[in-house]
């Protein structure tokens, strides 16, 4: 099965009802679910998307809306542990690639690791290392935009999550 991995802004623009991300969170989440791929995040994503950067944490509503979100995440979307395996070549990610934060690396290892076939993020440092990593070259790009779409899988909706 084709596998694609989800970086957690990704999640924050959904959750957050972020004008300019959350369409096209949507639309990968459709996408998945009609042409039948698998969306990965790390297990990490579970703990970064309650303190946004730049916004402050969330409030307790919010954090019951993506705790329920991922205790029953929707079909195509599988949380991957965090195992040594991955955090060792999370450090070889930042030994080698200056610019990379800790918690990127992370999710890049994760997905090289995966094998995935893309990496869909908004974080413009990341999006700049599309094909720099991994062998065969990892893809990097973000989500594609489309229209709001009414979905049979439970999401957030309405204002932001905080």
């Amino acid at each position: 099965m084709d596998r694609r991995y989800v970086d957690a802004d990704v999640f924050l623009g959904l959750f957050n009802q972020e004008t300019d991300k959350v369409d096209a969170a949507r639309a990968m989440l459709e996408d998945a679910i009609a042409q039948d791929f698998e969306l990965v995040t790390s297990a990490l994503t579970l703990a970064e998307v309650i303190h946004p950067k730049d916004l402050p944490r969330l409030s307790r509503e919010g954090r019951e809306q993506i705790r329920a979100f991922f205790a029953e995440p929707p079909e195509p979307v599988v949380i991957v542990a965090l195992d040594r395996f991955i955090a060792e070549k999370a450090q070889e990610l930042l030994w080698s690639i200056e610019k990379l934060a800790y918690k990127d690396a992370i999710h890049v290892a994760t997905a090289v690791e995966l094998g995935v076939t893309v990496f869909y993020t908004f974080d413009g440092g990341l999006l700049d290392l599309n094909g720099m990593i991994g062998d065969p070259p990892l893809r990097i790009a973000q989500p594609g935009a489309g229209g709001q779409m009414a979905l049979g899988v439970r999401l957030p909706s309405g204002e932001r999550a905080g």
